[in-house]
């Protein structure tokens, strides 16, 4: 299944090797075979040896020599899936500066990332005084050749790559130097032994779930002042990032700025909501041993429980915050923000025009109703000055009427007091203006025939007594 290379030529001396052989196998006619990897032998019932075990044996025949190296050797890279430089951490100082602790995820071969974070984690389990198991300790997908896909690969990718780990790291093609040294042997099995732990952990829903819980990924939030410019690009891949453990698929995407409002609404609308199934067993502060009583057992797990919790609280804050950072940033978001307050404003200024409007016509209407009532006002109290003046003017001109009524009256003898009285309190403005006129320009004897009519037409009863008055005198005159 491999791709087939050029093999140099073998040294001289190397000629034939027949490590299992039988001449019954060759067929009529045919020649003998030398294979390394072939049916089991009828005549030993022994298996055929790997190709690592072959070129122990001719090393040590002195066929090969020490730093000989098969060409027919391969790696995943050959895959044409990834290359174990551009994935994996060869930092030898680093190496150097390791402990002894951290040897388990060396000899994976973790990303560099993902070293970092079982560091991390394997020091809080510590501090915690949690004794790890070493499947949480390895980079399951490294051991799988799925460590460029991680969360993506497919159940598939992981079939695939356990295939080729399965080669990868068998006994036979890792050990070195297995003929002498047990410990190598051992080592060998044992990391085959995590690739086949691997291949099971992740071909399982929620062993797996547990895995890409404590995997490494991006946990920042953004920032909610990210420029337009950088936007997508920033948030789309946390989205991304933190999609993995949405219990609901599809999960939407971020889009872009062509991307149908409707359809962001429907994004937000469900990252706002997003239920997360990350667990946060590695968390856990108590480890629960089988020699544990029952109570003890179950105390130590309500703790965890409750730290849990606490934990599923934290990243649900998280995400959340993530959520709204995006939101309050997002320039088709603050668009349409720009718009509706530009449409509000429109409105507001509209209603603000029509009230001005309608308060500059109220107080036009009131300022005139003010004038008009200021001019009627004035006019009122002009009139009432004027007839004022009107009536004082008449009065002063009745009492001189009157005063020059009594002094006619006074000239005639026949007049009494309260004729006198009677006339200049009953007459009105004008007759008596008339009378005092008429006087003027009478003779003194038809003066006393004027107040007399003038009398009776007032005051019929003083009239008699003034001509009563007027007979006894003639009388007297006469008799004199």
């Amino acid at each position: 299944g491999h791709r087939a290379r050029a093999r140099p030529p073998p040294p001289a001396a190397m000629g034939r090797l027949m490590i299992c052989y039988d001449k019954a196998l060759v067929p009529a006619g045919g020649v003998e075979l030398v294979c390394s990897n072939a049916a089991p032998v009828d005549a030993t019932m022994k298996e055929a040896a790997g190709r690592a075990h072959i070129n122990v044996v001719k090393r040590k025949l002195g066929i090969l020599g020490p730093n000989y190296d098969d060409d027919e050797d391969w790696d995943f890279d050959e895959r044409g899936d990834y290359d174990d430089d551009d994935y994996y951490d060869d930092d030898e100082e680093g190496e150097e500066e390791q402990s002894e602790d951290d040897a388990a995820w060396t000899e994976t071969k973790a990303p560099k990332a993902f070293a970092a974070r079982l560091r991390r984690m394997k020091k809080e389990a510590k501090e915690k005084g949690r004794d790890a198991d070493f499947d949480e300790w390895c980079d399951l997908y490294a051991l799988v050749g799925c460590a460029h896909l991680r969360y993506k690969a497919t159940t598939e990718d992981v079939q695939k790559g356990f295939k080729v780990a399965q080669i990868k790291y068998h006994p036979d093609k890792t050990m070195k130097d297995a003929m002498g040294s047990e410990e190598d042997r051992e080592a060998a099995e044992e990391l085959f032994a995590r690739v086949q732990r691997a291949y099971e952990t992740l071909t399982n829903v929620k062993a797996r779930r547990e895995f890409d819980s404590i995997d490494h990924f991006d946990e920042s939030v953004g920032s909610n002042d990210v420029d337009e410019a950088d936007f997508y690009e920033t948030f789309a891949e946390l989205f991304e990032s933190n999609g993995r453990f949405s219990e609901k698929k599809p999960v939407p995407k971020l889009g872009d700025a062509n991307t149908d409002m409707k359809v962001v609404d429907a994004f937000y609308k469900f990252w706002f909501g997003m239920k997360s199934w990350r667990e946060f067993k590695a968390d856990d502060e108590h480890t629960i041993n089988d020699g544990d009583d029952r109570e003890h057992k179950r105390h130590l797990q309500r703790q965890n429980a409750k730290m849990r919790e606490k934990a599923k609280k934290e990243e649900r804050e998280r995400v959340i915050k993530l959520v709204q950072n995006a939101f309050d940033c997002d320039p088709r978001i603050q668009a349409r923000k720009r718009a509706a307050q530009e449409a509000k404003d429109k409105v507001k200024n509209e209603k603000e025009r029509i009230r001005r409007e309608k308060e500059e016509a109220e107080a036009a209407a009131k300022k005139a109703e003010e004038d008009a009532k200021a001019a009627e006002e004035a006019a009122r109290k002009n009139k009432a000055a004027d007839a004022k003046k009107e009536k004082e003017k008449r009065r002063k001109e009745q009492q001189k009427n009157r005063k020059a009524l009594r002094a006619f009256t006074g000239e005639v003898a026949a007049f009494d007091v309260e004729g006198t009285e009677s006339l200049c309190t009953g007459l009105d403005f004008d007759k008596l203006k008339a009378l005092v006129k008429d006087l003027e320009a009478a003779e003194a004897a038809a003066r006393e025939e004027l107040l007399c009519t003038a009398l009776k037409e007032l005051d019929l009863e003083a009239a008699t007594r003034m001509e009563e008055r007027a007979k006894r005198a003639k009388e007297l005159e006469v008799s004199n």
